[in-house]
């Protein structure tokens, strides 16, 4: 043993003159090189974890630096390498910040615009309370800005995107069109952010009345039931379905005066009286879009002036328009589920 080690040590002894790094080495650094050496000779110390203990040989020193050979990405783990992040397109930006007081404010400091800032309050109409935003919620908004190409052209400034995170819960919207069809809002999973249903059915001036189970009717001088909402408005102002649906009645009726009711999907129904006139091209059986004129401001029937009476009706049961959770949009046809995941994977991309 000691002839092996002995020979083992001069071989080394060898090696290190011949590298020409003997002078200069204490003695305490001879020794280790020495037991490293001997320690490879037996197999308890494999030769990768001399390579950095050991000073490089004349050779290495001489030889050029083209000829150290370069890590291939082939031989880089694949977890390991860098991707790139995905490009934006054109036109489009990232915005993100964090709510610090108001939303309004912390959006505007965030680089948002005041059309964005609308945007973002209608799409999550059904989902945020922005009055009500806990500080220190995050959002991210991915943005669409076109300017216009002449004084009179058309400025594009659409959200295409937006995430909110807060403690509680994550809220995703992403924008999405198929079939030619006005672009609405939804969530990963394909489910609609749009509400169903429009909660006003004109732009009305003051609510009359609300909804009451038991009210003094102004007209008759008798406690009636009044399961609706009286939109104020001028005389002549358009009435709009507000839902997709179905006319199933469009008559007069002494208390209603000019009424016209529409069933919806769901066994949900609306009804809208005290119409000054109905429409043109209307009737009976006609399918109507959400937000498509029905019919006109009045007073007929038991009117004190002009509005409109609106009713939902949940089943045989009414409700309350304007406090009730309102029923979503249509959720993405599977037929379309491709297109939109694609459009998902894009987006969770940008957003990170």
């Amino acid at each position: 043993m000691r002839k092996i080690f002995r020979a083992d040590v001069c071989s080394f002894s060898h090696e290190i003159r011949d590298r020409q790094i003997l002078r200069g080495l204490g003695l305490t650094a001879l020794v280790t090189l020495a037991i490293a050496a001997h320690l490879e000779q037996i197999g308890k110390l494999t030769p990768l974890s001399l390579q950095f203990s050991r000073a490089p040989t004349t050779e290495q020193i001489a030889a050029p630096i083209a000829t150290v050979p370069a890590v291939t990405q082939a031989a880089t783990p694949a977890a390991a390498r860098k991707t790139s992040a995905p490009r934006l397109p054109a036109n489009w930006s990232i915005e993100n910040g964090n709510v610090k007081g108001s939303f309004v404010q912390s959006a505007k400091h965030a680089g948002l615009t005041l059309v964005e800032i609308h945007s973002l309050n209608q799409i999550f109409s059904n989902k945020i309370d922005f009055k009500h935003l806990p500080a220190g919620t995050q959002f991210k908004v991915i943005t669409e800005r076109v300017p216009a190409k002449t004084s009179h052209g058309v400025t594009i400034d659409n959200v295409v995107a937006a995430e909110f995170i807060t403690r509680a819960q994550k809220t995703l919207a992403i924008r999405y069109s198929y079939n030619n069809a006005p672009a609405s809002y939804y969530q990963a999973d394909g489910t609609s952010l749009a509400p169903g249903f429009l909660r006003y059915p004109t732009h009305f001036t003051r609510i009359g009345s609300g909804f009451m189970l038991h009210r003094l009717d102004p007209v008759t001088g008798q406690y009636h039931s009044h399961p609706a909402i009286d939109f104020d408005a001028p005389m002549g102002s358009p009435i709009t379905a507000t839902s997709d649906g179905k006319i199933n009645t469009m008559t007069f009726e002494q208390g209603y005066g000019n009424v016209v009711k529409i069933s919806h999907p769901g066994n949900v129904m609306t009804l809208y009286a005290h119409m000054r006139n109905f429409a043109k091209g209307l009737h009976t059986g006609s399918l109507v879009k959400k937000g498509q004129v029905i019919g006109y401001v009045g007073m007929t029937g038991y009117a004190t002036g002009p509005h409109v009476h609106y009713e939902l009706h949940f089943g045989s049961k009414p409700v309350n328009p304007l406090t009730t959770k309102l029923p979503a949009a249509a959720s993405i046809p599977s037929a379309q589920r491709a297109g939109f995941n694609q459009e998902v994977k894009q987006v969770l991309g940008l957003i990170g």
